[in-house]
């Protein structure tokens, strides 16, 4: 009887340290862990031209693939701005490219252009990426994507202007930060 009323006590506390030590594996092995006692993972950051601002691509933790968060911090710490997230496991960041006076970032991913003008982070994103079409319409439905556009180049052709290339077109597409 002694026996099974410390096994009923000991149960509750055995279930409880497994559940915790579960926890912990699984914290482990996304990243949680090191994003929890050492910070987040910078997996790209690219410096302005002035030394004065820094954009950078952040690995944030997710069970199931990489999410990665953009920012713009200014080299003094005093100024800092969560630009936007990338679709956790589909985007993924291309480049990062600054104008060459230094007032504007493009974060180029597969699927956006995202350009951010760092005197009063006005933001403008363009979409580039692909076009999902439901095959079904029915309730049993397959979808479908073409593929994205791609960029070739990125210019600066005047001041709060930033304009891009396609793929396969001669055209450059041009955008305003006005």
């Amino acid at each position: 009887m002694k026996t099974l009323k410390r096994l009923f006590i000991l149960t509750p506390i055995v279930v409880l340290v497994v559940i915790g030590l579960l926890t912990i594996l699984v914290l482990v092995a996304d990243g949680t862990a090191a994003y929890v006692f050492h910070g987040p993972k910078i997996v790209q950051s690219v410096e302005s031209p002035d030394k004065a601002w820094t954009a950078y691509v952040e690995d944030q933790p997710e069970l199931d693939g990489p999410h990665h968060g953009l920012f713009v911090e200014s080299a003094d710490k005093v100024h800092f701005l969560g630009v936007g997230d990338l679709v956790a496991d589909v985007d993924a960041i291309q480049e990062i490219v600054w104008s060459p006076d230094s007032r504007m970032v493009i974060f180029h991913s597969r699927d956006y252009l995202t350009a951010v003008r760092v005197s009063d982070w006005k933001t403008v994103r363009i979409y580039l990426g692909r076009d999902w079409m439901r095959a079904k319409p029915d309730r049993r439905s397959t979808f479908s994507a073409s593929a994205g556009r791609e960029v070739t180049a990125i210019r600066f052709p005047a001041k709060d202007e930033f304009a891009y290339k396609l793929k396969d077109s001669d055209e450059l597409h041009t955008a305003s930060m006005n």
